[in-house]
């Protein structure tokens, strides 16, 4: 459990803990980063997308991240030092080798994403599909483990492929990291990117907006308190 500061308002507080610990969990859990590597990010523009970024760059990493053109100003602010407009660009083709590679989107992306990352880098998703070694990790069953690695089989051979290792990420709520990730937002060392906020008669437009997939940080639900 963490306290959310005075300085930190209702809906910075909603907005945080799913996507920092989401974005810390990646970086130094499953990625063990180290200052001067590089990472490819997908979809920057998004709110774990954007919190990766600030957390990337504030590691010392080389931040290159995918997002459509309108967004790459954005972006550019938040640290990034590549932006690839995936509308019109393979990011195969304009990525650099990178030691690291965040995944949001799952899918061909995933797949193609082995293609960038280097021999011994990390590939971590939370859009994939777990693998064996998730269903090891959570101590589940043999059957568990043979069918999670079965369907994960495509993306099992694509990380052998690259001599690469993949992740899937499942968050964990952890108190210390959110207190952690609440200081830095008190020091503005992390900001929290807040698109719109709806009250809770429009969910479903909220919803809607969301599924579009053009949002720019987080989307807020306001529930009063009457």
């Amino acid at each position: 459990m963490a306290i959310v500061p005075e300085n930190i308002s209702d809906e910075q507080a909603a907005a945080l803990p799913l996507v920092g610990l989401t974005a810390y969990q990646a970086l130094f859990e499953k990625m063990q980063v180290k200052p001067g590597e590089s990472i490819l990010i997908h979809a920057g523009a998004g709110g774990l997308g954007s919190t990766m970024i600030q957390l990337a760059k504030n590691s010392g990493l080389k931040v290159i991240t995918t997002e459509s053109a309108q967004n790459h100003p954005f972006l550019y602010e938040l640290g990034a030092d590549l932006v690839i407009d995936y509308r019109t660009q393979d990011f195969i083709e304009v990525c650099p080798p990178v030691v690291y590679v965040f995944d949001t989107i799952g899918g061909k992306t995933l797949l193609d994403s082995f293609k960038v990352v280097k021999s011994y880098g990390k590939v971590v998703s939370v859009s994939g599909l777990p693998d064996k070694k998730f269903a090891q990790s959570y101590g589940l069953t043999l059957f568990w483990q043979q069918a999670f690695g079965f369907v994960s089989r495509k993306i099992t051979q694509a990380a052998k492929k690259a001599q690469a290792e993949y992740e899937f990420l499942f968050m964990k709520p952890n108190g210390q990291q959110l207190a952690m990730l609440f200081e830095l937002l008190v020091i503005h060392q992390l900001s929290v990117q807040i698109d719109c906020q709806y009250d809770f008669k429009d969910i479903q437009a909220a919803l809607d907006y969301v599924a579009k997939g053009h949002a720019k940080g987080k989307v807020i639900v306001k529930i009063d308190d009457e």
